[in-house]
């Protein structure tokens, strides 16, 4: 079977199912090979044993002791946990911590490392440290030759770290404690220097409550602006009523403007006075002017009407006086509520203050309680073993090495191998440029296929094989002549073809055979066939149907006679 690849064609799964078929023997004597490599590998390769110890990390160690709430471990999770572990894993990978370590695994009697830069870098490739997803764990894995080291170090890597981050913990609690001592001392000398204030304060402005002050002040102030409001609006409407009077009595409207003014006695004079006007006026009616009674109505016509003016020019005038002592009660409320206000800023201003001398006073005492309480948790932590790590399980001594693997390199090795001779395979028919199928020839030479002539027994002679159909007429080469024939009668481009040229790109690929084949083919049909012979360095024609060679093509294009 033959296939081939080229660039603008897909690979297909039938052309790898075909590269397998094709390139067997090369891709089986790749995975042997590989296998092989593999074999070796695994003998000289020098056994690799790992060791792991598991770790607890607890965030929230030594916060146990917190007298205000519950520590939410929760939240930490949730908010901190990767920085967490982050952080944790770089203290473990720290120089500082691995030369501990070093140091440590060095008092066992061991010399495989040395406490220096090297040390720590040999070390640091040895060691792996993991966090185990979903947990609080932290697995700590070393690789070595040697079982028992692994083991060694792998707890000495625990051991350490935990050794570290109490020391950590405790040294972090002594130096907060530290620090909370100094600033209770600060804000104890706080306390007294804002009870001093306040007492300074009271003793200058008296034992008082600010508040009620300012309170009672408040209250003054709204009764007297109550006040002056209600004088106010007394005194416009009277200024307003007395200008009407003034008005009715300098247009001497006397008699309106007593109605207006309605006092008893006005009143009172105001019926005499209209009674007086009504006798009158009936007298004039009855009487001459000279009339006793006419002229005693008219005296005391008179007099009732003087006695009404007078009587109201006394109550405008009252009217006058009032309106003025309303003015004076104005002004009097005004310098009440303007003094009311000072008093009431200036309680304001003594009572903020106050306020604030016992907000400092207020504050410095809840700070104090404040570092107080957390003073006594830091003891109580600075005392206690409580710690950020605990191991969970110590590493043990593997009896079995974790590399080479023995059955996965064999498959690792024989599937390379496979692959190397599919990938060589592929690259050889990349590279192979032969048309090797019909398809290859539309596409490369872009002509069309006429078809295929199956191969002729290869043990006949060059005159049997050319002269093979004219002996078989039913074999399949003779078939295969004959639907080549058929195309080439059936031409798309509606001309049969009268001159036909073979030729091809190397020698002996049996030109001669298919000239003498495609000539019988047409001969059978009746046609007039004429097969010329170009090949000018090894012309076979003559040979086959037993001629001489006595002239050919190159004499016939020099005009010499056949």
């Amino acid at each position: 079977m033959e296939t081939g690849l080229r660039s603008s064609q897909t690979l297909k799964l039938s052309d790898v199912w075909a590269l397998l078929m094709l390139h067997w023997p090369a891709i089986v004597g790749s995975a042997v090979v590989g296998v092989g490599v593999s074999i070796a590998y695994t003998l000289l390769v020098t056994p690799q044993y790992e060791s792991t110890t598991l770790l607890y990390l607890s965030p929230v160690a030594g916060q146990e002791m917190k007298a205000d709430k519950v520590v939410d471990n929760e939240m930490f999770q949730l908010r901190n946990r990767h920085v967490y572990e982050q952080t944790q894993l770089r203290v473990i990978q720290s120089q500082t911590l691995l030369m501990k370590v070093i140091l440590a695994f060095n008092e066992f009697g061991h010399d495989e490392l040395t406490a220096n830069t090297e040390g720590v870098e040999t070390l640091g490739l040895m060691m792996s440290a993991k966090p185990q997803q979903g947990t609080e764990l932290l697995a700590i894995t070393i690789r070595s030759a040697d079982p028992e080291v692994s083991a060694i170090l792998a707890n000495l890597i625990g051991e350490v770290y935990q050794q570290h981050t109490l020391e950590s913990h405790r040294g972090n609690a002594i130096g907060a404690q530290q620090w909370i001592e100094d600033q209770l001392s600060e804000w104890r000398a706080r306390i007294r220097v804002a009870n001093e204030a306040q007492l300074a304060f009271q003793r200058t402005n008296g034992a008082f409550s600010p508040s009620t002050q300012v309170t009672a002040l408040s209250a003054r102030s709204e009764a007297l602006n109550l006040a002056f409001g209600e004088a106010n609006t007394e005194r416009v409407i009277l200024a307003t009523t007395i200008d009407a009077h003034q008005k009715l009595w300098d247009q001497n409207r006397y008699d309106e403007l007593a109605k207006e003014l309605d006092t008893p006695l006005v009143h009172s004079l105001s019926i005499d006075y209209a009674q007086a006007a009504t006798l009158n006026a009936r007298l004039s009616a009855k009487y001459g002017e000279r009339h006793p009674q006419r002229i005693a109505a008219k005296d005391g016509l008179a007099a009732l009407e003087k006695e009404l003016i007078d009587e109201v020019s006394l109550s405008l005038g009252t009217e006058k006086a009032r309106l003025s002592l309303l003015k004076d009660r104005e002004a009097t409320l005004s310098a009440e509520i303007a003094v009311a206000d000072t008093e009431s800023v200036d309680a304001q201003e003594r009572q903020a203050e106050y306020e604030s001398l016992a907000s400092d006073l207020d504050l410095a005492r809840a700070f104090h309680s404040t570092l107080a309480t957390r003073y006594g948790e830091l003891e109580l932590q600075s005392q206690t073993q409580l710690n950020y790590v605990r191991v969970v399980d110590p590493a043990m001594p593997e009896e079995d090495p974790v590399s080479p693997r023995i059955l996965l390199n064999l498959l690792a090795g024989g599937l390379t191998g496979c692959l190397a001779g599919l990938g060589v395979g592929m690259f050889r028919e990349y590279a192979n440029d032969t048309i090797m199928t019909p398809l290859d020839v539309a596409v490369y030479l872009g002509v069309p296929f006429l078809g295929h002539i199956p191969r002729i027994d290869e043990d006949l002679d060059g005159k049997e094989a050319a002269l093979f159909t004219v002996q078989n007429p039913r074999s399949s080469p003779a078939e295969a002549i004959r639907g080549i024939r058929t195309v080439l009668e059936l031409n798309p481009s509606g001309a049969r073809p009268r001159r036909l040229l073979v030729t091809s790109a190397v020698s002996s690929e049996g030109k001669t055979s298919a000239v003498v084949l495609l000539g019988v083919g047409y001969a059978k049909l009746g046609r007039k066939v004429l097969l010329v012979d170009g090949d000018l360095r090894k012309p076979r024609l003559h040979k086959v149907f037993g001629m001489t060679l006595d002239g050919g093509l190159v004499a016939h294009i020099q005009g010499t006679p056949l």
